[in-house]
Formats: C-alpha cells, sequence, structure tokens
C-alpha cells in the first residue's frame, strides 16, 4: 500500500496549537494538541487493519507494536512536524501532555464492558495497536506489571459493576496523580534493584464519551510556582512511603523515597496520590500539606473533555492527571464512557526491571 499523502486539497492541514488558555503566563504551555483531518484517521485506520490484523498485543506486543510504528510512520509520510511531536515528547520535555485530535476512526464497537476485561469482538484492538505504535515512536516500550490484571497490556477505562470495589474505583472523582506512584525512576533504579519502576509516559484511547467526562491535567511547574522553596526542597527528600494504587492485586511498598526528584535531564518529576502516598515525619507532611493545597488551585487545572478517535499521551514525570465523576453518567447500558490504557517504558529503564521469563512484557516484583 501506497505512503498516505493527506496534505491534499479536501484535507486541511494539521492544525498545531498550545493547549494552556494560559500561554502569555506560561512559556510553552502544558500541552500540545494536533488536530488532524478525518480522513488521515480514516486512512490509518484502514492501513493498520491491513498490517496488524493478524496481531494480538497480548501475545505478540513487539512484533505488534514493530508493524504499528512502521504503519504510523508511513500515514505520517509528508509531515515531519507531526513526527517530531511525537518522536521528541518525552525526550525534550516541553509539554505535559500530546493530545492527537482525531487520530484513528472508531467504527462499529461492541458494548463498552463493565467487568474491568477486554470484549471478545476485536474491532476496538485497532485503537489499541495504534496507541502501541505511538509509543513505540516516541521511544518507549509498551509494558504492564504482573500484579495488575494479571499483567495484561490494554486496560480498559470504564464504570465496572463487578464488584463493589470496582464500581467505587471506576466511577468516583479522581484527584490528581501519577501513574504507579510506588515504582522507582531511571534515576533511583540502581539503587532498587528488582523493585516496581514507574513508567515515563502513559497513553490514553477514546472509544466512547458521550457525556463529555473530562480528563483533567496539571503541569508540574505550574504547581511548583505556587510551593514555597523550602518546601520543595522538603518534598526531594526520601522521607515519602508509597503503596500500590487500587488497581493492583497486592500492596508493593516504596520505602523512603522522595516526592521530587531530579531527572537526567535536570528537571524536576513528581511521583504523588493523595491516598497512596505518606510522609513518614512530620516535617515530611507539613509539606505535603501544603502540595495538597497547591493542587487545589483551579486556574492551573486543565479538562481535556477525549472524544472518539482522540489519543493522548501524558508525560508521567511532569504532569499531573485525574478525571471527573463518572458515577452520575454510568448507565451500563453498553454507552458508557469507554478509554484504553497503556504504560510506557524508556528502553533504558526497560532493561532495568525484572521480567517474566515466558511473557517479556511483564514487570514481575518478587514479594
Amino acid at each position: 500500500m501506497q505512503p498516505l499523502h493527506i496534505n491534499d486539497q479536501s484535507s486541511p492541514p494539521v492544525l498545531l496549537h498550545q493547549a494552556s488558555p494560559r500561554q502569555s503566563r506560561l512559556a510553552s504551555g502544558n500541552g500540545l494538541v494536533i488536530c488532524l483531518p478525518e480522513s488521515f484517521g480514516r486512512e490509518l485506520t484502514l492501513l493498520i487493519n491491513e498490517r496488524v490484523k493478524q496481531y494480538n498485543q497480548e501475545e505478540s506486543p513487539t512484533i505488534m507494536a514493530a508493524a504499528a510504528e512502521i504503519a504510523l510512520r508511513d500515514a505520517m509520510f509528508g509531515l515531519p512536524e507531526l513526527v517530531r511531536s511525537i518522536e521528541q515528547f518525552y525526550r525534550r520535555a516541553e509539554h505535559g501532555y500530546l493530545l492527537l485530535r482525531g487520530m484513528f476512526e472508531v467504527g462499529e464497537l461492541p458494548h463498552t464492558p463493565d467487568d474491568d476485561t477486554a470484549p471478545h469482538f476485536e474491532s476496538w484492538r485497532s485503537a489499541a495497536a495504534i496507541l502501541m505504535g505511538i509509543l513505540q515512536l516516541s521511544a518507549h516500550r509498551c509494558g504492564s506489571y504482573l500484579d495488575e490484571s494479571g499483567g495484561r497490556l490494554a486496560h480498559m477505562v470504564m464504570p465496572a459493576r463487578n464488584s463493589e470495589q470496582s464500581y467505587a474505583r471506576s466511577t468516583k472523582a479522581l484527584s490528581f496523580h501519577t501513574e504507579v506512584v510506588n515504582g522507582y525512576f531511571l534515576e533511583e533504579m540502581d539503587l532498587r534493584p528488582f523493585g516496581a519502576a514507574s513508567p515515563e509516559v502513559f497513553g490514553l484511547v477514546c472509544q466512547r464519551n458521550s457525556h463529555g467526562v473530562a480528563t483533567t491535567a496539571l503541569s508540574l511547574d505550574a504547581l511548583l510556582r505556587r510551593l514555597p522553596y523550602e518546601t520543595v526542597q522538603t518534598l526531594m527528600q526520601p522521607i515519602y512511603r508509597t503503596h500500590s494504587q487500587s488497581s493492583f492485586d497486592r500492596d508493593i511498598v516504596a520505602d523512603k523515597v522522595p516526592v521530587l526528584t531530579r531527572l537526567n535531564n535536570g528537571q524536576l518529576g513528581i511521583r504523588y496520590s493523595h491516598s497512596k502516598l505518606h510522609a513518614v515525619d512530620a516535617q515530611g507532611e507539613v509539606a505535603l500539606a501544603l502540595l495538597r493545597e497547591a493542587l487545589l488551585a483551579p486556574a492551573d487545572i486543565e479538562r481535556l473533555v477525549l472524544e472518539p478517535g482522540d489519543l493522548v499521551l501524558f508525560n508521567n514525570r511532569r504532569c499531573l492527571h485525574g478525571r471527573d465523576p463518572v458515577r452520575e453518567t454510568a448507565r451500563f447500558d453498553g454507552k458508557d464512557r469507554w478509554l484504553i490504557r497503556m504504560y510506557g517504558f524508556s528502553h533504558a529503564l526497560w532493561s532495568l526491571v525484572n521480567k517474566s521469563p515466558d511473557r517479556h512484557h511483564v514487570i514481575v516484583v518478587p514479594p
């Protein structure tokens, strides 16, 4: 199949703009939004189905991600700015998130699942393959955890009712947090052999969102500007303890870790959870209380209403995220909000984690 040339007379060019409405105050804005022509999403989906349909992301993730990346590069032929935006998203760390509007065509879908499992109907796999390809294009490896959904790569994000705990977790408002708060950063892994690793990025693709439930985002830079210097210094001390997020099957504790860590690029990175991160002394608790207060500043919060066909990447070191409540709109009628989530790990971090011997995409944390 010939590469897709989407900048033709019938399709408007790709539009790039800063997502933050506070451009004059935030130098680069928190997010970069790329709006793609409808024809691009349609043709990319056809190409992905042609190239990747025979693979299953849970059985052949490496092959599927590589095939999806090649398809993406073919589809983006003639769009070097789009390719660079994805390739350099994490490395340059200029934006907390990258939102690709109209990245794929949703097409016919099964009912939204309601029990934390993937539906057998395979049409949703095109979106999952595109997300894997985007993660690969951004220089990240798709990975999962044995202690979260048995190591499944593609996580269904929707209202669930298979248990009281699942219902509460999947429908409540999510306060600002980072993914896998109990995981170690690349900069910490040499001191923490065989610990859980925190993904540098993660991605979401939207299948349904008829009620317009928003994903919230908050830039770390905006947060730091609201904190006194002494508080930042305290948050950089290893005086905190973290626990597994509620989607994990067991509690994996990371002890003596900081909230803020100096990354290899010189920037600060953050790990945070309102309920899964605790200070071990009074000084740490005071700093944590000031951080929690700063998180409530409404001027810095962005609300991203994902639409079917949208894909968003988050920098899990430089951007916190949350979610508006879903409980009021959950109907369990097959039309509820449905996102798919995957984690991405840099190749340097991935080389340091303990992996399953027969499922090389699954991180295993010893008891």
